[in-house]
């Protein structure tokens, strides 16, 4: 499929591939212009045109540049306005893998700021709403994790997910379950901790303990992203707004 006819005994790549190499060269030209210092977050980038005559392709090639920066979260189309830059990579890459690479950990440090801030309060309400059928299907999930190898294990994902359906919010599902595979494609292996973690948080939620719910969740997050190497991630996530949360919750009401 990648490839077509032969010339001289060597295979020649297909359309599809070229275009996909020319796509791959503009992605990098574009990270290495916003890397550069030339543009700060908010500017709009030249049109269409000018990028195209800028770095000699074509603008279908620009189009499909700019959207996969769009899908990492490093540009921003605007209807009627232009494009628009949303996060300045730092750093030069060397190859198309490597800036995949830097980018995807762009990506993956906006989103586990998100689980922090969602996933706690999944656990909280699941602590309230969830039924005995899926405190089973969870601790199936908790089981499968017993004497994990280290490898990526799909009960890890499955707990998360079906932690969230416990929420019986199809709009917390929605929002979670997207950010959560994104986790998954990763590859993060699994521990005994993960295990353990998993396993306190079923208690605290079957044993309808909302705020230890939340908090264990929480810390299991944190050291996911250690896991990751997302910690510049986890010191901006300030322990604030967790204080903050916690103070109101207790202030006596009037």
């Amino acid at each position: 499929m990648g490839e077509d006819k032969t010339r001289g005994g060597k295979a020649m790549p297909s359309k599809a591939s070229a275009r996909r190499s020319i796509t791959a060269e503009v992605v990098n030209k574009l990270y290495e212009t916003l890397s550069g210092g030339n543009f700060k977050v908010g500017d709009r980038l030249p049109s269409e045109f000018e990028l195209a005559e800028q770095f000699g392709v074509g603008r279908s090639a620009i189009r499909e540049a700019v959207r996969e920066l769009v899908a990492f979260g490093v540009l921003e189309l605007r209807r009627g306005t232009g494009t628009f830059v949303t996060a300045v990579p730092n750093g030069r890459v060397g190859s198309h893998e490597d800036l995949y690479e830097q980018l995807r950990k762009m990506a993956a440090q906006d989103l586990l700021e998100l689980r922090l801030l969602i996933e706690p309060e999944v656990a909280a309400i699941a602590a309230k709403r969830a039924t005995a059928e899926e405190l089973l299907k969870l601790r199936a999930d908790v089981e499968g994790l017993a004497g994990s190898d280290g490898s990526p294990a799909p009960e890890d994902i499955g707990f998360h997910l079906h932690l969230v359906a416990a929420t019986h919010s199809r709009s917390l599902q929605r929002i979670t379950s997207w950010i959560v595979e994104f986790f998954d494609e990763s590859g993060v292996d699994t521990s005994q901790d993960d295990y353990n973690d998993h396993s306190a948080i079923l208690d605290a939620v079957a044993s309808r303990q909302p705020e230890l719910a939340r908090e264990l969740m929480r810390q299991h997050l944190r050291e996911v992203g250690r896991k990751l190497n997302l910690e510049d991630t986890l010191n901006q996530v300030t322990e604030t707004k967790v204080v903050e949360a916690a103070l109101s919750r207790r202030r006596p009401t009037s």
